[in-house]
């Protein structure tokens, strides 16, 4: 029986961690987390610290959630997103803050556990928030960000809590270039200037690029109905661009079809409209699904009887 984690003494005497993690389980970019909290502002609301992510074992469909492995009532995470938040209090008076969180997928029934570290700054330092919308197909090399400060300013720039794998700064100018694609669909980077003492906080909001056709689900090549039901049947679809499967709608594509059938475009129920234009017992229905970029086309034989 294997240990899950542990250590490996080599000939040379050298020491090596390990873990193994199951092939399912959720995977960070890095082996733990550092941010930065500036904890100046005196109001009640919220103070965004960072995010953190998990790349899931099945991106079309495992589910991730994240929470603290123990409860901290001076901080809080978003299950969906992996953003992090301070909670302030005047009681809080630490310098470091040491947290694990558990990254957990809902199908797949398997976790992850991350280590961040949280600096407590108390100097003052000045906040800023931008919010940015992107397409996911944004290429590397792209610009995402740069402040408006004038070059003659002579400030310095620099990026904290932020992805090393996704973002780098040009420290002279401040822009921020994209280094791979966008896999999440929320991202956020500090930027901290000097020596003006400002932070800038860039969230970013990543659109899903329609690139997929929808698809008919388990569509049989022929059904066998009596003629003395209305309801007939229900087509099931999907589309592998997630944000398209709550606008995917169904169509009669024969045009004299539509006197005989009705089909409900939301719900994909097929009914009678009107039998005295059925003329056959033997019909060949011709039937869409759209995500409203692209259609796609099928068929099912239907075969009537009394």
């Amino acid at each position: 029986m294997y240990k899950s984690s542990g250590q490996i003494k080599l000939h040379n005497n050298t020491i090596i961690n390990y873990d193994i993690i199951p092939s399912q389980s959720p995977i960070f970019s890095k082996t733990s987390y550092e941010f930065i909290l500036n904890i100046t502002n005196t109001t009640n609301e919220k103070v965004f610290i960072g995010q953190i992510s998990a790349q899931p074992y099945n991106i079309n469909r495992s589910h991730l959630i994240y929470k603290f492995l123990n409860r901290n009532k001076y901080f809080h995470i978003n299950h969906t997103n992996g953003i992090i938040e301070y909670i302030p209090s005047k009681f809080y008076n630490k310098t470091i803050e040491y947290i694990e969180i558990v990254a957990y997928d809902l199908i797949y029934n398997q976790s992850t556990i991350i280590n961040i570290t949280i600096y407590i700054n108390k100097q003052n330092f000045t906040t800023i928030i931008y919010h940015k919308t992107l397409s996911e197909i944004l290429p590397p090399g792209s610009l995402i960000f740069q402040t408006n400060y004038s070059l003659e300013e002579n400030f310095h720039y620099s990026l904290h809590d932020y992805n090393s794998n996704l973002f780098i700064i040009n420290s002279t100018t401040s822009e921020v270039f994209l280094r791979n694609y966008f896999i999440d669909k929320f991202y956020s980077f500090k930027i901290l200037i000097k020596p003006i003492k400002q932070i800038f906080i860039i969230k970013l909001i990543i659109i899903d690029y329609n690139n997929n056709y929808p698809n008919f689900y388990n569509l049989p090549l022929n059904l066998s109905l009596s003629l003395s039901n209305k309801f007939l049947t229900k087509f099931s679809s999907y589309d592998y661009d997630i944000n398209s499967n709550e606008n995917l709608h169904y169509y009669l594509l024969n045009k004299n079809q539509e006197k005989i059938f009705s089909l409900n475009q939301t719900n994909g129920i097929l009914q009678f409209n009107n039998k005295q234009y059925l003329n056959q017992t033997n019909i060949q229905l011709y039937i869409g699904i759209t995500d409203h970029f692209y259609l796609t086309k099928s068929y099912i034989q239907i075969n009537f009887y009394n």
